[in-house]
């Protein structure tokens, strides 16, 4: 017999304590019914009784199905046959390691005899330096998996040939509304406006460097400031920062950063993200290889080292604003046979101290030229408040304080540099650019490049951010 899932445990609880709860409700209108004194002026009418039980079924029946489309759903991402072991992080969540050839993008490039690519060994790129800005212990050290204990007294590392997974469970996909608004999470993105491209949909506002090449882009890198922005819990809203490498007009893209997303996590935490989509977000595109639906996930395929970071994980300590500023850099790369290196679509993240590889997007699922080199990568952030489209009113970008605030202020991208077809790396500095810049200030977010205190050396660089309210106004230094 096959052992249940934490899930399923969890469903199982779930659904016998609804259904508990509701022939308690029943009895206690029955029994209030009955001990009531015959109304000798009125005749008395029995249907309630059985209206209530007929009520009853047919809750419990669609608390039923509800629970076995959340279960088909959580066993098509894998079952505890598939774990082979389990720990649990300081921020509290469970993470289950898993067989590797049970990933699904590795069960997918089985099945159609494609081969895997092994991490490049040693990276061939310089790591990007973090000694500007930040001096003393590396804050997030801790969200590295190092072998340490945790409440339990089991060491936080998977071991190798498994990969580390956020458990998702049931309570969480409930929490945000259910399996339909999780798997509505799981797609809600957007590419920011380009010059060949229509505004974004209605309901994402982006603020955004651009470096562009066509079809000679191989990636880029950057180190971000990690906030923990306000957003309103209960909607669809969504903040963030990340990188978007991208194609053929921003219709295809590989992209990783940092959000904040209560339909995706069920909390108001910084996590960890990548997504990615080759068909203008429409079909394809999903957070974190959770599909949305059958094929909507293009083909990823995580590091299975010992130590590998989880998608989706918490991000924690943030930055302060007035005080310490926490930072990370992502990095987006494409070796494309460069010393017999395949081309796909590489992602890492670094910290201060720390270094990861996490993982590939499979380049044969994406069109023409973006097989082997991108078009375009951009560095900023993305606001998101879909349900009101134009209100973004709360929804904070970075920090929440608009661009002209600085240092210790704003949140900040800086020494973002790209790769060529040749593997050099380039330090040109694009002006960033706002999606309703058209409209005139004041912005509901902004971006600025006021100089950073006492630190000439951040390269390519430039603060960002807001509330959602109209009321950022400065770009360009003195204006």
């Amino acid at each position: 017999m096959r052992q249940k899932t934490h899930s399923e445990r969890s469903l199982a609880a779930i659904g016998k304590s609804t259904v508990s709860g509701l022939a308690g409700i029943v009895f206690a209108i029955s029994a209030t019914a009955c001990s009531s004194a015959p109304d000798p002026d009125h005749v008395a009418i029995p249907a309630p009784a059985d209206s209530l039980t007929v009520a009853a079924a047919s809750t419990t029946g669609t608390l039923a199905v509800a629970t076995a489309r959340i279960q088909s759903y959580l066993d098509s991402l894998y079952t505890s046959k598939d774990v082979r072991y389990s720990f649990v992080t300081k921020f509290g969540e469970d993470i289950d390691c898993v067989d590797f050839v049970s990933e699904p993008g590795v069960r997918r490039l089985a099945s159609q005899a494609r081969a895997l690519s092994a991490p490049p060994k040693p990276l061939q790129v310089a790591p990007a330096s973090h000694t500007a800005a930040m001096t003393g212990p590396d804050p997030l050290a801790d969200i590295f998996f190092n072998g340490q204990p945790d409440v339990h007294g089991n060491p936080r590392r998977c071991p190798n040939g498994t990969v580390p997974h956020v458990r998702l469970t049931a309570d969480r996909i409930q929490r945000v509304g259910g399996l339909d608004a999780f798997l509505t999470a799981v797609h809600n993105k957007s590419a920011p406006k380009g010059q060949t491209q229509s505004p974004s949909p209605s309901g994402f506002l982006h603020v955004t460097g651009t470096f562009a090449d066509f079809g000679n882009t191989q990636g880029g890198q950057t180190i971000m400031s990690v906030f923990n922005p306000n957003i309103p819990v209960f909607t669809d809203a969504h903040s963030l920062m990340q990188t978007w490498t991208e194609g053929t007009n921003r219709t295809q893209s590989v992209e990783v950063g940092w959000n904040v997303d209560f339909g995706l996590y069920g909390d108001n935490n910084t996590h960890l993200f990548i997504f990615a989509t080759n068909d203008n977000y429409q079909t394809t595109g999903c957070y974190n290889d959770l599909a949305a639906r059958p094929g909507t996930c293009l083909t990823w395929v995580p590091n299975s080292a010992a130590g590998s970071l989880a998608l989706g994980m918490t991000i924690s300590p943030t930055s302060v604003v007035g005080g310490s500023q926490v930072e990370m850099t992502v990095r987006t790369l494409n070796f494309n046979n460069f010393d017999g290196i395949p081309p796909n679509w590489w992602i890492y993240e670094e910290t201060p101290s720390q270094y990861q590889t996490i993982g590939y997007y499979d380049s044969n699922d994406y069109l023409g030229t973006m097989q082997n080199a991108a078009d375009e990568f951009l560095i900023g952030g993305e606001a998101a408040a879909p349900s009101t489209t134009t209100d973004f009113t709360g929804v904070d970008m970075g920090s929440g304080l608009c661009a002209e605030q600085g240092f210790g202020g704003a949140s900040y991208v800086r020494n973002y540099q790209f790769w060529d077809n040749n593997l050099n790396l380039s330090n040109y500095c694009p002006f960033p650019s706002i999606d309703n810049d058209e409209s005139g200030p004041p912005f509901p977010y902004d971006w600025s490049v006021v100089r950073p205190a006492g630190d000439p050396s951040w390269g390519c660089y430039f603060y960002l951010g807001g509330s959602g309210l109209d009321q950022c106004t400065l770009q360009f230094p003195g204006q």
